[in-house]
């Protein structure tokens, strides 16, 4: 609301419906998402930043990136009282720390995704260079540049921000005379988290897709199987993880982002502002819930393609619990499925063309 404000006129921005399809929607979505997401999140964070997988640069991007999402969660669920008709949001205070936090944890998030990108590219395409840069120590030396340099960027809700009475209510908004700061910040922020991250993830997993055609085609004409692969030191065994990772967030960050860059294009060419129709409103709705999947339903994802990451969760869950344990055989069947690299799993898909060599 506070981000946007300044770029919807004043009736389409405050006075939404509280009834219908769209109000349920979000109403009844959202607490669920939140919950969701808090389970699954504190879990990907105390397996990732554990002892076990800490040491791998790629976890401790991901464990950060759960924190944040926590507490991207944390300020949805507060802005959520709103449709209890308790304004909690809108109250001195966790107005400006909300709003902040809110700008902090996307931001941060974004970017462990595209640093998780990146050091799939380096996996794929310069495997010699992993160990010399693909550190824990490096991964924390750039979640250290990543948090100040978006207490840079975001600082502004907390003193731009102020208590209004609109219509009789009192919503958080931007002061007046930081309006003009506050569409900048705007810019600014649909730059960092839309538009450069997308063309590096974009870049990155064509090329990461085209290496592993090759790979595959090339083994291929070689002849060489899968066992004789596994036999030898591999850096891809965590590629397949890192690809689903990306592949995820495109398909659940993108599309509001995109929206809402439509809407503030438009509001820019349209001299008296825009007015929000039902169908776009809708639209976003629906984008907006996908946007909070992305921060809720990680655990899934690192579950189902992350080796690793399923024997620790299954390690530190059913510990000293053998009858909700697979045995040693299942386990490993289930590891090697999880962790195959990219180039096997595109060979998989090569299967009958193999079949006819």
């Amino acid at each position: 609301m506070t981000s946007y404000n300044h770029t919807l006129d004043i009736e389409g921005t405050f006075i939404a419906p509280t009834s219908g399809t769209d109000f349920d929607m979000r109403k009844y979505s959202i607490p669920i998402l939140c919950i969701i997401g808090f389970i699954g999140n504190t879990l990907s964070t105390v397996l990732f930043l554990g002892r076990s997988l800490r040491g791998f640069s790629c976890c401790v991007f991901l464990g950060v990136r759960s924190v944040t999402d926590n507490g991207f969660l944390a300020t949805l669920f507060i802005a959520w009282f709103d449709f209890l008709d308790v304004r909690l949001f809108h109250t001195t205070g966790i107005c400006h720390i909300m709003v902040f936090l809110a700008y902090i944890c996307s931001f941060l998030s974004v970017w462990c995704v595209v640093c998780v990108t990146i050091e799939n590219y380096v996996r794929v395409s310069y495997p010699l260079l992993v160990k010399l840069y693909c550190t824990s120590k490096t991964a924390w030396m750039i979640v250290l540049f990543l948090t100040f340099s978006s207490f840079c960027i975001y600082n502004m809700p907390l003193w731009s921000n102020e208590i209004a009475e609109i219509y009789q209510s009192y919503y958080c908004v931007t002061k007046e005379e930081f309006q003009n700061f506050q569409l900048v910040l705007t810019y600014i922020d649909t730059a960092v988290t839309l538009i450069i991250p997308l063309i590096i993830i974009l870049t990155l997993m064509f090329i990461i897709v085209y290496k592993g055609f090759r790979t595959s085609k090339r083994r291929l004409r070689l002849g060489h199987h899968r066992r004789k692969y596994r036999s030898t030191p591999s850096y891809g065994t965590v590629t397949g993880l890192l690809t689903a990772v990306s592949i995820t967030f495109l398909c659940l960050h993108t599309p509001i982002h995109i929206f809402k860059l439509k809407v503030i294009i438009e509001t820019i060419s349209t001299k008296n502002g825009m007015k929000v129709n039902p169908t776009e409103r809708t639209i976003g709705n629906v984008f907006q819930v996908m946007y909070y999947l992305n921060a809720s339903v990680n655990i899934l994802v690192y579950y189902v393609c992350g080796g690793n990451f399923r024997k620790v969760f299954k390690k530190v869950l059913c510990k000293d619990v053998s009858c909700c344990c697979y045995g040693k055989q299942e386990e490993d069947r289930l590891s090697d499925a999880g962790t195959t690299e990219l180039t096997s799993i595109l060979d998989k898909g090569d299967g009958k063309t193999r079949k006819s060599l």
